[in-house]
């Protein structure tokens, strides 16, 4: 089976699950049989041969795809390519440990876009992202503060070299992801000085912490005249503002964890509240579906 020009994202994500379910095949003889090297040099099968491996590749291929869809319309299989599949797991709001495994699970999904015939996207693409993310991402199980110092310093650098000042300002002081900072057409203001966001990660809607009156104030001008920019320029820039303050450069999602450690000291100490109440306040400020996705970031 191969997949046409305009199949549709549900045709495609159907199609690679058909293609790549290897339950009851062999996986030593899938391997001896095949060729592909994974990243270690060794053949490996393109079929997943467990339960755990096809829940893995049937989320990450759907939310691939359902990326692609989001961001370029519906002839998806135009797009699969290096450059959407590396847009995609940047913009996955996870730890880089589990972003190892988004990686793998978007290896094999890869292997049988290929024999499908459905865009451009390879194995080999795939391990030179990961060799790329691995330079500024920690892929370790181990967790690691990635929060920045000196926020005021960093926006300064970033004003001074581009007009991206905004979306550095509702990343630090509102703990925006990236893919949520850099698009107006996204944002909503409240009365009560919050930022409405909508379709952030998951198709999740939720509301910020208020902004500060000139935070606020330049936000309702950017949705004025269509604020909209290249989050790969826009990373560029940060990245170089970053390490003018003498500091390793931990993505853009750094200053999440930036945020979620000012923000719940805030809650603690100036408003009083117990850990628990600051925990849960930080996680529907920060768009996040449990409090404990927020407890890592501290």
């Amino acid at each position: 089976m191969r997949l046409g020009q305009r199949a549709s994202s549900n045709a495609v994500v159907k199609a690679v699950m058909s293609q790549m379910n290897g339950i009851r095949e062999s996986k030593s003889k899938a391997k001896l049989e095949s060729n592909i090297k994974g990243q270690s040099g060794h053949f490996v099968s393109s079929k997943a041969h467990s339960i755990k491996t096809i829940q893995n590749v049937r989320s990450v291929t759907k939310q691939y795809i359902s990326y692609i869809k989001s961001n370029y319309g519906n002839r998806v299989v135009k797009y699969i390519n290096s450059a959407t599949a590396k847009e995609f797991l940047l913009s996955k709001d996870i730890s880089g440990a589990s972003l190892n495994t988004y990686i793998s699970s978007l290896a094999k999904t890869a292997d049988n876009l290929k024999i499908l015939g459905a865009g451009t996207l390879t194995r080999n693409d795939i391990h030179n992202i990961r060799k790329e993310l691995k330079e500024t991402i920690d892929m370790s199980k181990n967790h690691r503060d990635r929060s920045y110092t000196n926020k005021d310093k960093i926006i300064e650098n970033v004003a001074k070299s581009s007009p991206y000042s905004l979306s550095c300002k509702l990343n630090f002081e509102a703990g925006l992801r990236l893919s949520d900072s850099i698009d107006s057409s996204k944002w909503r203001l409240n009365n009560d000085g919050t930022l409405h966001i909508m379709q952030s990660k998951n198709g999740l809607n939720y509301n910020t912490m208020p902004l500060s009156a000139s935070l606020y104030k330049e936000v309702n001008e950017a949705m004025k005249n269509g604020y909209k920019i290249d989050r790969n320029e826009y990373s560029k820039v940060l990245k170089e503002a970053i390490e003018l303050t003498n500091q390793k450069y931990n993505g853009v999602h750094g200053t999440r964890y930036s945020f979620a450690r000012d923000r719940y000291h805030e809650l603690k100490e100036s408003f009083g509240l117990s850990k628990t109440e600051s925990l849960s306040i930080l996680a529907l400020e920060m768009g996040h579906s449990r409090a404990e996705i927020s407890m890592w970031y501290l």
